[in-house]
């Protein structure tokens, strides 16, 4: 899986989890709270290394 496709599941998986957050407000159970913190926090480090990421070099015409 490419990173991209690999930040855009967890991406979705994290607006999923928050939906469902926002439903169940205080009651949500711990598991998920605990869910959102780890993809939050690992789209971080993702989005990180994305940026950093080596580019293929421009091709001159």
């Amino acid at each position: 899986m490419a990173v991209d496709e690999l930040i855009q599941a967890k991406m979705y998986r994290l607006e999923e989890l928050k939906k469902y957050q926002a439903y169940y407000g205080p009651n949500t159970p711990y598991p998920v709270i605990v869910e959102i913190n780890d993809l939050e926090a690992e789209l971080q480090r993702l989005t990180k290394a994305e940026k950093t990421r080596a580019t293929p070099p421009c091709q001159k015409s």
